[in-house]
């Protein structure tokens, strides 16, 4: 996770966290480095020592003042869950939802006097017994936090920092409510935070993990925000723009192809690109109307950094979702394109409506989307190695019956062409740097380690099954109007 420069050493802030970021409040006795532990590979914003209660909404305020963020998706765990409470009912303008992971109604005094005389007989051994009943049932993961983090963790405490901690614990009682959608996350195998003990709100969803632990976000059924997909997508992304040019074979193929769709004889005014990463096919806009105003969209500023370095003056740039552009654009775009980033969106009948209410009276769209056979060897090939019905992103790509089925909607007169863009690869490990260089794979993680001998599996199973290391991209070329 790549952090920029920050005025607070306390926290990490990843490059690519975008407009609605995640912000982790980790628990007692913790910081936010235990999320290299978890499931979900997202670019969070997370403190990098304890927080003190005291002190976490006016630094957090801080914080998300200096990164000029207005509104944060707010995922608090354990004590980090009655602060981030805290900080909605004091901030509520900068909350757009609110996860309360493993959150008990109170902590009696009984309890907190307990768990002060066992800390007095020895720090250290006290925090081992604790971090080895919070990972109770996680045998992996807690050999995990002890070989990586456990040291770290335990020299960073600070005894008068953990008394405060307790006495906020003891004293924490629920003042009000924040107007942002609430959700809560317990485990039901959580010891430290029995779900029988679990807060109650009125009106807030709640999701128990049967299997789950105390540390909840570590499991893969952990999902507490409608952006978190997209918030994978985009990281993946944005760590790829150093490499994608150079990698994006493929991608750049389309983007050909998709030029090739472009009307001649035409003078658009005012085009949009939605997706239009580091400008590939932007240029080929450039070059067939250079008198039209581009605006370029994108939702990581990484890809958008490297367009305005190769693109020349004058195009604009927006760094924001796409689908969300859509849906708020006033619309009169003479041309309206999209290379290989609509199969990514949340919800494709409604993003084409909104193509279609986007365009003026003579309007076009052309665009290109990949399909849910792209990537189908690769997929096939996880699946027979983790003995799963594992299944890459890709699989749940539009197909041609579906265009077929929304576009009519959308648009009077509608074309579609399908393409096969087959690449091999000289080794299984070229293939994965190229999904790793180019983002494609879209964030999801795999169902366990790729060791060497797991490598080796699916070596062989690409020889056999294929005769080389090869990948299939299905794409559908498009075309749309009134």
């Amino acid at each position: 996770m790549m952090a920029i420069k920050q005025k607070n050493k306390r926290w990490v802030v990843p490059e690519d966290c975008g407009a609605r970021p995640v912000v982790f409040l980790p628990g007692w006795g913790f910081d936010g480095r235990v999320l290299a532990l978890a499931a979900q590979d997202l670019p969070w914003i997370y403190p990098v020592s304890p927080l003190d209660p005291a002190e976490t909404a006016a630094a957090l305020s801080g914080l998300l003042d200096d990164h000029g963020l207005e509104r944060v998706h707010l995922v608090g765990w354990s004590m980090g869950a009655q602060q981030a409470l805290d900080f909605a009912v004091a901030y509520p303008a900068r909350v757009e939802s609110l996860s309360l992971l493993a959150m008990r109604t109170t902590w009696p005094s009984a309890e907190i006097a307990e768990i002060r005389r066992e800390m007095a007989g020895g720090l250290a051994a006290f925090f081992k017994g604790f971090y080895r009943k919070c990972f109770l049932g996680e045998k992996k993961t807690y050999a995990a936090f002890v070989e990586k983090l456990q040291e770290s963790m335990l020299a960073s405490l600070d005894p008068d920092l953990l008394a405060r901690g307790l006495d906020y614990l003891e004293q924490w009682r629920l003042a009000g409510l924040p107007p942002c959608p609430i959700s809560i996350w317990h485990g039901g195998r959580d010891i430290v935070a029995p779900s029988e003990q679990m807060i109650k709100i009125p009106g807030a969803g709640v999701n128990i993990i049967t299997h789950g632990s105390h540390p909840i976000f570590l499991d893969r059924a952990f999902n507490p925000w409608p952006d978190q997909r997209k918030a994978r997508i985009r990281h993946r992304f944005s760590k790829a723009a150093e490499t994608y040019d150079a990698h994006a074979q493929v991608q750049g193929e389309l983007a050909a192809l998709l030029a090739e769709q472009l009307p001649a004889g035409i003078k658009p005014a005012r085009i949009l690109e939605i997706g239009s990463g580091t400008g590939s096919f932007t240029a080929a806009l450039v070059r067939a109307y250079p008198a039209a105003r581009i605006t370029c969209v994108d939702f990581a500023e990484n890809m958008l950094q490297v367009a305005r370095a190769k693109l020349p003056d004058g195009l604009d740039y927006i760094c924001e979702d796409g689908e969300r552009f859509l849906a708020a654009c006033r619309g009169g775009y003479d041309l309206i394109c999209s290379n290989a980033t609509i199969q990514w969106f949340d919800d494709i009948g409604k993003a084409f409506a909104d193509i279609s209410a986007g365009l003026s009276a003579q309007g076009l769209f052309v665009g290109a989307i990949f399909g849910p056979e792209t990537l189908h060897e690769l997929g096939g090939g996880l699946a027979e190695i983790f003995a799963t019905e594992y299944t890459l992103p890709a699989s749940r790509f539009p197909d041609r019956a579906r265009l077929e089925a929304v576009l009519g909607r959308c648009f009077n007169k509608v074309e579609i062409q399908e393409q096969r863009l087959v690449r091999e690869y000289d080794t299984l490990l070229a293939l994965l740097d190229h999904i790793r260089k180019t983002g494609t794979g879209g964030g999801q993680r795999l169902p366990g380690s790729l060791t060497r001998g797991r490598i080796r599996e699916l070596e062989n199973w690409f020889m056999e099954k294929y005769g080389a290391y090869r990948l299939t991209y299905q794409a559908f070329v498009i075309r749309g109007g009134q």
